[in-house]
């Protein structure tokens, strides 16, 4: 009987492990890029106004509470260049307000590198109050895009969605044409 109630245990476990990492898999901006999420991301609605008309996925996530975003624009970019790297921290400094970097590095994505830089800032949310938020940029060249990633979460709930965000930029792939 104990073995019959561990063994119900343990597969009750496993069922829930498999269910909430199994996640969806999906494929973006006409089929040139591809990526999947855990299912504890839910995705959402893209509002279409001029703002919004780069986003091709929007996820949220409840518990920690956190964002995940992926914007295409044509063009290219050396992200490796150091005059490149200055000069994205140089706009994110002159544009949000107590910016603070926290790291920047050059990162491969499906064999091609992209930068990432993590940081911090303070925003005034509906309510008129100063919130701090953390977030990761990644600039990605792949064909003829230049992709941008962000993840964000409060600063003390961003080290715990960072597994699953990085599950999806590893996940991304480029769908050769």
């Amino acid at each position: 009987m104990k073995i019959l109630i561990a063994f119900t245990l343990l597969l009750g476990i496993a069922v829930t492990v498999w269910y909430t990492t199994r996640g969806t898999q999906e494929c973006l901006d006409d089929g040139r890029i591809c990526l999947s999420y855990d299912s504890d991301w839910k995705k959402e609605d893209i509002i279409s106004n001029d703002l919004d008309k780069y986003i091709l996925l929007r996820l949220q996530r409840g518990n920690p509470k956190g964002e995940f975003q992926i914007t295409a624009q044509p063009g290219q970019a050396n992200v490796a260049e150091q005059a490149f790297q200055k000069s994205i921290t140089d706009k994110l400094n002159e544009e949000l307000d107590g910016f603070r970097l926290v790291s920047s590095s050059v990162i491969r994505i499906d064999d091609s590198q992209a930068a990432s830089f993590t940081y911090q800032y303070r925003y005034q949310n509906s309510q008129n109050k100063q919130v701090d938020n953390q977030q990761q940029l990644i600039i990605w060249p792949a064909s003829d895009r230049v992709y941008y990633m962000t993840a964000q979460a409060d600063p003390d709930n961003f080290e715990k969605i960072t597994n699953a965000t990085d599950r999806i930029i590893s996940s991304l792939q480029q769908v050769k044409r």
